[in-house]
């Protein structure tokens, strides 16, 4: 386990072209890590606070934080809401605050905070730019406690914290776990899952200082509140956002909107629409075959009897004709055209598909359907939007992509999570064609009247914005990054050494005999253990 002077020194040589650590000097890192894990800190609020002079917990400015008690934190964390002129004192109020939240975590867990852990809570409320910080952590060095603590700091500024987790399933974890730690601050928490279907009214738990969730049901929420008028927000602003993961929802996730949708009167008339659509495709489907590696389409029933495959078609006469094996027919004749094509192998079998449907649709509703008035530009631009989804509600696989419950269509967030979206619909008609694949009841398709991407939703919180993560990708990502969010970027060094290393060569180098799989494991570790006792 390194140091605090090897981890300092690592953090800073790592960040060494970072304008916004230049303040952070070696000694300055390791005195105030120090202050905080002394034994003999003392609290500057109590000390300096009159009121608590006189009454019966004067002993208090004397008594190490080390020592104290839970009781003693939260009334120190009342003293914080009372007491603002100690926020004025920035780096005062930061030491002393990390040494109390140190204390409670160890009430809470058992453990100290460990120095990268520190190093990282310093580092993140180090205020000398106008920027957000995301930091990189290395798996296994205690994020969602970094997260705790950077939230207790925040909420005693009394400012609202918002910490985004990549799933729902997290942020109700996280936040029963983080209960009893935060409740010590007289702080409470919550997380912001929907569990019942939403209809209006403020959500009780933005009543709390510190809310879980996922980014998308902060970003409905806010819908709810900004555009539908719902006040789910009540008067929740965006103070602090602490977002988990945040090479995932900054850069993988970035494109991800999320959207409210109404329905609009008469589209329930479109119903036939999807329902055509999908039964020309499952048609297609049944009567597409591949001979020979090429694809045909065949124009009438085909069956499979052992080896053959039978074809029962209708003349141009409008009588049955049987051809009882197909593919020596199709061997013996050169025209086809009769019973069916071959599928041209330069346009590739889904652009075949797609504009056989769409010719399909659109001559089947100029020939049988009038569309109302106020639907003829939608339904034009629509068609191919839809036979899209069509095919991808073809391929989609329940308990994949999908499930099916008490005869509603749930989304999985199969790409991502892995998390069953109980009161989400697919769009532009993939939810309706699912509804028919199953043979459940049609609903009728919805139109986005509000929508907040993942970008515009964090940059709600300008300056404010943190996060951690494992890795904050290639130099391209980063700069991405910074360009978008106006964060800054700080590489945290691990805590522990690396336990392996990493040799040179293949198994040549270990004089590998590929006969004795025995012998090769032998001489691995042996020469293995030689080259580490030379690295000693």
């Amino acid at each position: 386990m390194k140091s605090a002077g090897e981890l300092i020194k690592e953090l800073l040589n790592s960040n060494s072209h970072n304008q916004n650590l230049l303040d952070l000097s070696e000694k300055n890192l390791r005195d105030r890590i120090e202050k905080i894990k002394s034994s003999k800190l003392t609290s500057l609020l109590f000390t300096d606070n009159e009121q608590n002079k006189s009454n019966q917990n004067n002993s208090y400015s004397s008594n190490p934080i080390v020592q104290w008690t839970q009781n003693q934190i939260q009334l120190w964390a009342n003293l914080v809401e009372v007491n603002p002129s100690i926020l004025t004192n920035t780096e005062d109020f930061i030491i002393e605050a990390l040494a109390v939240i140190k204390q409670a975590n160890f009430l809470d867990t058992e453990f100290h905070l460990i120095d990268a852990q520190i190093s990282s809570c310093l580092i993140a409320l180090n205020t000398v730019s106008n920027q957000g910080k995301l930091l990189q952590v290395g798996t296994g060095e205690g994020e969602s406690t970094i997260i705790s603590v950077l939230a207790v700091v925040h909420a005693l500024k009394g400012e609202n914290v918002d910490i985004i987790t990549s799933s729902p399933v997290l942020a109700e974890r996280d936040s029963k776990e983080k209960e009893k730690f935060y409740r010590m601050f007289d702080l409470q928490c919550s997380d912001n899952n929907d569990r019942a279907i939403y209809l209006t009214g403020p959500k009780s738990c933005y009543k709390k200082q510190i809310v879980y969730g996922k980014a998308a049901q902060f970003q409905f929420d806010t819908l709810r509140t900004e555009y539908a008028q719902l006040n789910t927000l009540a008067d929740r602003k965006c103070d602090v956002a602490i977002v988990d993961e945040v090479d995932s929802m900054l850069i993988d996730d970035s494109s991800k909107i999320a959207r409210l949708a109404t329905i609009m009167s008469g589209m329930d008339h479109l119903q036939i629409i999807y329902h055509l659509l999908w039964n020309q495709l499952i048609l297609l489907q049944e009567r597409i075959i591949e001979f020979n590696n090429k694809f045909y389409l065949f124009y009438g029933k085909i069956t499979f009897e052992e080896e053959t495959v039978t074809l029962e078609y209708a003349n141009e006469q409008g009588n049955i004709m049987i051809i009882s094996d197909l593919k020596k027919y199709l061997l013996s004749s050169s025209d086809i055209s009769h019973i069916g094509q071959l599928i041209p192998e330069n346009e590739g079998f889904d652009k075949f598909i797609k504009k056989n449907l769409e010719n399909y649709i659109r001559k089947f509703l100029n020939e049988n359907i009038k569309i109302p008035k106020n639907f003829t530009d939608f339904v034009e631009t629509q068609i191919p939007t839809w036979i899209d989804n069509a095919i991808i509600a073809f391929n989609y696989q329940e308990s994949i992509h999908y499930v099916v419950h008490a005869g509603l269509i749930k989304p999985v967030d199969y790409y991502s999570t892995g998390v069953v979206q109980s009161f989400s619909n697919w769009s532009d008609g993939l939810h309706q064609f699912l509804q028919i694949k199953h043979g459940l009841k049609m609903a009728s398709e919805t139109f986005t009247t509000n929508f907040l991407p993942n970008r515009g939703y964090f940059t709600k919180y300008s300056s404010n914005l943190f996060g951690l993560t494992g890795t904050l990708g290639s130099e391209k990502a980063k700069q991405v990054l910074v360009d978008v969010y106006n964060v800054d970027l700080v590489i945290i060094p691990n805590l522990r050494q690396k336990q392996y290393l990493s040799l040179p060569g293949s198994g040549k180098y270990f004089g590998v005999n590929p006969s004795n799989k025995y012998m090769n494991l032998s001489l691995i570790c042996v020469r293995t253990f030689i080259l580490f006792r030379k690295t000693l």
